[in-house]
């Protein structure tokens, strides 16, 4: 079936061009247009095979399968075309030469021709199949103007806005549980990891201490002693490090299971100081005086 041209046909031309020169002639022209050939194939192959060729597996890319290829066809090629002039005398060389040099000239002269025409018809071609695009898209664009948007594609624009909450919302949570968030104000006391150290849940990070908020603990307060000590007793604490400091205090915590230690079984009692000294620093050893009942 055929027809003229529709909507959306390309429009071109081609030329074709023979020259018949004799039998000899045309398998000169041939043999060297195959020779050229073979001549670019095996340079672009060489030119991707000097890109990879410091690889460790150059000998297995195919890079060097299609040199080796290309190497091949080129041997052939020139093969065959050094064969045609065997036997041949050196005028019938020259002219042979002259006469495919003039061919080819004539060649060149009538593709020049050819190509010019079939540019301005492509471009012709170009200009119309433009002006039938935007011409579409106008009428795509009047159309969705005058209807509105389709009940499609509002539910596939909500469907990509919910994706993209949802998206949104797993960034978040993730970035919320890479931070570390301290459970009270204070200072950093000691640091239990390194930098670039990969950190899993339940591991001790650091150790956050409040200085606004000292508090003495006993080591030697043994059995015998415990009995005579209640929470809110009063306390007198003196520090090595502040020999002429007296500072006031109650007793805050008794643990109720001992810990065994040197020279009998004692209780750990936490003191809280009534007041503090600007002096004062974590771990120093103090000394707790704790009044009797009355």
């Amino acid at each position: 079936m055929a027809g003229g041209p529709g909507r959306g046909a390309r429009h071109g031309c081609s030329l074709r061009v023979q020259l018949d020169a004799g039998p000899r002639a045309g398998q000169v022209a041939a043999a060297e247009a195959e020779l050229k050939l073979a001549e670019a194939q095996l340079q672009q192959a060489q030119a991707a095979y000097d890109r990879v060729k410091g690889s460790a597996d150059i000998q297995m890319r195919p890079e060097s399968l299609a040199l080796e290829q290309a190497t091949i066809a080129h041997q052939a090629a020139k093969a065959l075309y050094e064969a045609l002039f065997e036997g041949a005398t050196a005028d019938q060389r020259r002219g042979a030469a002259a006469q495919e040099e003039a061919a080819r000239v004539q060649i060149i002269q009538a593709q020049d021709q050819a190509l010019s025409a079939c540019a301005q018809v492509s471009q012709a071609s170009a200009a119309v199949e433009a002006a039938k695009a935007q011409q579409t898209q106008a009428e795509q664009q009047l159309a969705l103007l005058k209807t509105g948007p389709s009940v499609e594609q509002i539910a596939a624009a909500r469907a990509q806005v919910a994706q993209a909450e949802a998206a949104a919302q797993v960034v978040r949570v993730a970035l919320e549980q890479a931070e570390l968030r301290a459970p009270f104000a204070g200072t950093i006391s000691d640091v239990a990891i390194s930098p670039g150290e990969t950190v899993v849940p339940g591991q001790t990070v650091l150790a956050l201490t409040d200085l606004s908020r000292l508090q003495v603990e006993t080591t030697d307060l043994n059995e015998v002693d415990i009995a005579k000590v209640e929470v809110g007793q009063p306390v007198e604490v003196t520090f090595d490090a502040l020999p002429e400091r007296l500072l006031m205090g109650r007793v805050e915590s008794i643990e109720p299971i001992s810990t065994p230690g040197q020279g009998g079984t004692n209780y750990r009692t936490i003191i809280s100081l009534d007041e503090l000294d600007s002096e004062l620093r974590w771990g120093m050893t103090a000394f707790v005086n704790i009044s009797p009942q009355s």
